[in-house]
Order: C-alpha cells, then structure tokens, then sequence
C-alpha cells in the first residue's frame, strides 16, 4: 500500500510526473494573493489505478520520503469508494475516504495495517 505524510509533503509534483498510471493528483496551498506555497491543500491516491510501481516513491526528494511503500502487501476495499484515499494536513498516513452519502471525508474503517508507525520513521 502507498501511504503518504502531507506534513513532510513539499509540493513539488514529482510523484505526481513519474506515475505511469496516472493515479496521483493533488492541489498546492494557496496565499492571499494567490502565490503557491511549498504545501499541499489535498492530494489523492487512486489504489484502483495504481500499479504499484514505487516511482513515485523514487522520484520523491524529500527525506524521509513524503509517499512510500509500506509493509501492507494486501488490501481489500468494499467499494470502489475506498479505493481512492485523500489526504490533507494533519491526516493519518492511511489518509480518508469520500462518504457520498453524507458528503464528508472519513477515516477507512475496517482496516488492519502490518504497519503502526511506518518503517522509514521508526529511524
């Protein structure tokens, strides 16, 4: 599983160049005057699109690494809904799915992850 840390995130739209499967996008925080900041407002993983390449993990500068491969080597989703996560500052690195139903972003429930705190933090 892709996980992503939007505190460490700067913005710069490599992951986002390197995917060959164009399942990642986000949006870059805005001033005042509208100049862009070096922070995300969202970004979104589409795990239904996802080839689970690790590009986008290489082709993150930052260190440790804003998005990467965790332990997780298998999930099951319940709805296509589940299978697009979106995150925001101050998010679980597991990030949120849409409830279309009552038109608010959740955290996943039902999920059991391998990893409590991801490998590259534990350093």
């Amino acid at each position: 599983m892709l996980v992503y840390d939007p505190e460490k995130c700067i913005a710069c739209g490599m992951c986002e160049r390197a995917c060959p499967s164009k399942c990642i996008s986000f949006a870059v925080q805005k001033d005042a005057e509208g100049k862009s900041l070096r922070k995300i407002d969202w970004y979104l993983i589409d795990y239904g699109r996802c080839n689970f390449c690790g590009l986008c993990e290489e082709a993150c500068p930052t260190k440790p690494k804003a998005v990467w491969h965790s332990l997780d080597y298998e999930a099951v989703f319940h709805s296509r809904d589940e299978m697009v996560r979106y995150w925001k500052s101050g998010d679980h690195f597991y990030g949120n799915i849409y409830n279309f139903e009552l038109k608010a972003f959740e955290p996943v429930r039902g999920q059991l992850h391998l990893e409590g705190v991801p490998e590259h933090r534990r350093v």
